[in-house]
Parts: C-alpha cells; structure tokens; sequence
C-alpha cells in the first residue's frame, strides 16, 4: 500500500515519467531551446550543444539533458532551487572568465596517468550506470562488506537513492536556472584571437567591452589583488586539436586562485 502511494505520487511530481506533460516519457515540457548550437556562439556565457562522432562515420549532437528537472518535487529539500548560488561569476567578457579557462588547461595538462584513470572512473558516460547508479554501487559495495539484513538494505537504499534523487534536481535547477557555459566551449571562446571570436559569435558586443589585451583584475592565493593582462593567444590556440596548456603566471601551487571579476 505504501508503496503504490509513493508510486503513484511520482507519476505527477514533474518528472514526465508518463509523458502527460508532453509526449514521450521524461521529456522536456518547458520549450528550453539552445542559444548557441555546436557552430556559432551567440553568447559565450550560455551553454553550447556539441557535436560528436557516433563511432560509424557520422555525428550526433546531442540536447540538453532534461532542462526540466528541476522543477521534479524533492523528497527532502524544501524547494528545487534551496541551494541556487545567487549569482555566476567570471562572465565573459571579465577577466575571471579566460583566467578559469587557462586554469582548467593548467590542471588537465599536469593530469598524472593515476589522475587520468580517476577521471575516467567518474565520467559515467553512455551504457555506463551513470552517476545516480554508480553511488548504488558503493552502497552495495557497503552492504555486502558489512553483511547487510534486508531492512538494512531497505534503510540504506531508500537514504542512499533519495538523497541522489534530491542532488540531481539541485543541480539541474541550477544548470538550468543559470545556463552557464560548457569548459570546453569557454576554454575555445577565451583563447580564441578576436578576429576568431568575431566570426563565432553572431552578434557584436561581448568583444567591445573589454579590448583584448586590456587588463583586469583577480586575486592570488594570498588575497592581494594583482593585475592580469589578457593577452591573444594566436590562431594556433583555436580548435581542439591544436589547443595545449601554455605557461601564464596566474596559479599558485596552494588553493585555486580566486578571482574577481571587474
């Protein structure tokens, strides 16, 4: 009896699971619709759809994932959007925003192989569990170690799942509340020359705002604010093939940078 009722709850709690919101079971009823597609950046801050090899000669590009599942009822949370950061930082055109960018290149060209294999290990791409399934395997992991009973198990999968249940939704009011900027396509934007930036993007302006090679602000480790000059990086920079971490002076080797935005 219990059960039928949580069952029949969620079939309405915003998921779509039944396609009565819009046909096809879990699919998008709030009309998100891209402002960037995989060849044209409209606004660098926004999220981009990629293009990728299907392995057979041809290419799939994938949407976004379920832009409405942040509005699906938690089960603990007092709201979806309980713990939305109240603003994005490093906007471009700021200069926190290339600064995040070379950090990213900076991290990922001193990955270890040990680092490259954890990497690997939590990508939960396709025909993987993914991540809500990949906690459940710990939890199994957990409850076969210590010799679990059945109503253990049913205590530990109902906490363990309803509280990946909540994070999903979390973050999705997020990345759909803000839809920030992929790494990827921030990291082409930044290190892109001007001339290059201009014909990705469709309409002027984000480049005017700041000129290249003007100067903006960020703090280091210590707090002090130190000026970073934004320098073009070349033609050579754009594109992922030929994109490789260059040495710009702007880590420490304690805690990531903060940056400020000006």
């Amino acid at each position: 009896m219990v059960a039928a009722a949580v069952i029949a709850f969620r079939h309405h709690d915003g998921a779509n699971q039944l396609g009565d919101l819009h046909p096809g079971a879990y699919s998008d009823y709030t009309g998100y619709a891209p402002v960037n597609d995989p060849d044209h950046i409209n606004d660098p801050n926004r999220w981009q759809p990629l293009r990728f090899s299907d392995g057979h000669g041809g290419t799939v590009t994938p949407g976004f994932i379920a832009p409405h599942w942040g509005r699906v009822v938690p089960f603990a949370l007092t709201s979806d959007s309980q713990f939305r950061p109240p603003e994005v930082g490093n906007l471009y055109p700021f200069g926190g925003y290339r600064v995040q960018a070379e950090q990213i290149l900076h991290y990922s060209g001193r990955l270890t192989d040990f680092q490259k294999a954890i990497a690997e290990y939590w990508a939960d791409g396709p025909n993987s569990e993914l991540p809500p399934g990949h906690w459940m395997l710990f939890g199994q992991f957990v409850s076969q170690h210590d010799g679990h009973t059945l109503d253990q198990d049913v205590k530990l999968f109902f906490a363990l799942a309803n509280a990946v249940f909540d994070a999903g939704i979390v973050a999705w009011d997020c990345k759909r509340a803000y839809d920030y900027v992929r790494p990827v396509t921030a990291v082409h934007y930044a290190r892109a020359p001007l001339s290059v930036r201009q014909r990705l993007v469709h309409h002027p302006g984000h480049d005017r705002a700041r000129g290249e090679g003007e100067s903006g602000n960020r703090r280091d480790c210590e707090g002090r604010a130190e000026r970073v000059r934004q320098e073009p990086c070349g033609e050579r920079a754009y594109g992922v093939a030929r994109i490789a971490p260059q040495p710009v002076n702007t880590y420490c080797t304690g805690s990531p940078v903060r940056v400020r935005d000006v």
